[in-house]
């Protein structure tokens, strides 16, 4: 184990950085304007979920492999991960456009957690990817509970 986390070292993924800070927009804009009222879940999937998103950023920001892969535009993954963060900004349009049905919904809590998972597999960071796909359920489950 020790070997295993000698292969990373404390810093800022600044990739991943700007990824989470796309991904978080349309949420600031969300629960900035009045307009629109907010989703109630289940409280304590909902809490679940927040503490597996925080240490799945905290993970994905801070901690980087000392001889990951470059960043690069041309990986199929971080390909992927630019399709499914573009599917989740038309899924936050039609959401403003009051098209609120089952399957926007998925798309507004499946789509940033597949992009962010991809780009965590991209880089190697599995310590990020498993609270992240904790998230990922626990998010799907608490909108899907919520809706029926």
């Amino acid at each position: 184990m020790k070997r295993f986390l000698q292969k990373y070292r404390i810093g800022i993924d600044l990739w991943g950085l700007a990824l989470f800070g796309i991904l978080m927009l349309p949420n600031i804009v969300y629960w900035s304007v009045p307009k629109f009222t907010g989703l109630g879940g289940n409280k304590p999937i909902d809490i679940a979920a927040i503490v597996f998103q925080a240490v799945g950023v905290a993970c994905l920001l801070f901690l980087v492999k000392r001889e990951g892969k470059k960043f690069s535009f041309s990986s199929p993954l971080v390909t992927f991960a630019g399709i499914f963060l573009m599917l989740y900004y038309i899924a936050w349009i039609f959401w403003f456009c009051a098209y609120r049905n089952l399957a926007v919904l998925l798309f507004l809590t499946a789509c940033p957690c597949v992009s962010l998972i991809l780009y965590e597999i991209f880089r190697e960071n599995w310590f990020a990817l498993v609270p992240t796909g904790v998230f990922a359920v626990l998010h799907i489950l608490s909108v899907v509970l919520v809706y029926l």
